[in-house]
């Protein structure tokens, strides 16, 4: 998430950025957000001011033994408009997060501007492209046509970018990072592995610049066109799941633990 300060100080910037990630977001969107905020918070502390001064006020006129039934009720009158605005504020509060956490990182000044990865620009090549004889099938047809994925039944249940795994043993290979991730699943239906993708990683607070390119995530499931699992009292069900991700040397496979 960018700092607020940022986007308070120098909202031309976010503003330039909005444009450039083809984000439907507006800046002015956030001003009035932002401006809600501050204005509850400002009142909220003129209003606890104004209750310590009462409650000095309150506290003298004790020790002189005069009447302060009077500043006491006011007292109570300001404590819960301060409750109040204290709950107004966490919510202006938590509608800046939500709208800050829908913004995109801002990309490096050397970035091309394009209007989505077909305009993308390479910049160098490491290696040399295998060639074949025949026309390579992407990884999608293959996963299917060997009944190690289900992407039909992901994108139905889950959205994009999420793939299901009918396979007990097998190993994602990763090129961009050297990297192979071996998975073994026992006693469960299938498996999701998913990334959020660029357009969504920024929706994720835990991910700093890029850090979805090195994510993964495996979880075992059931869907609800599965029997599923129907224990009795006493009865028990083992479930395993071993993620290991290890150097590709090309001689990884997924094995038990």
């Amino acid at each position: 998430m960018l700092d607020l300060k940022l986007v308070q100080k120098q909202p031309e910037i976010l503003e330039r950025n909005l444009k450039v990630r083809h984000s439907k977001l507006s800046i002015e969107d956030f001003q009035k957000l932002d401006g809600k905020r501050r204005a509850l918070i400002a009142e909220v502390e003129t209003l606890k001011s104004e209750r310590n001064k009462a409650s000095q006020e309150v506290a003298l006129l004790k020790r002189e033994g005069k009447d302060a039934s009077a500043r006491i009720a006011e007292l109570g009158g300001l404590s819960d408009r301060i409750k109040a605005l204290d709950a107004e504020t966490e919510e202006a509060r938590q509608a800046v997060t939500d709208w800050m956490m829908g913004v995109p990182n801002i990309p490096d000044a050397s970035v091309p501007v394009g209007k989505d990865e077909t305009e993308n620009v390479e910049i160098r090549r490491w290696g040399t492209p295998p060639s074949f004889d025949f026309e390579p099938k992407p990884h999608w047809d293959l996963g299917t046509n060997l009944g190690g994925l289900d992407f039909e039944r992901a994108v139905r249940e889950a959205g994009s970018k999420i793939y299901q795994v009918t396979k007990r043993e097998y190993v994602l290979m990763d090129h961009g990072l050297n990297r192979a991730i071996a998975v073994v699943s026992r006693g469960n239906a299938r498996l999701v592995v998913w990334n959020p993708g660029e357009e969504s990683a920024d929706q994720v607070a835990a991910f700093g610049v890029d850090g979805w390119r090195h994510f993964v995530c495996v979880e075992p499931c059931s869907t609800p066109d599965e029997a599923g699992y129907d224990l009795k009292p006493g009865e028990s069900h083992d479930l395993l799941m071993a993620v290991q991700s290890v150097p590709n040397d090309g001689s990884v496979h997924a094995r038990h633990p």
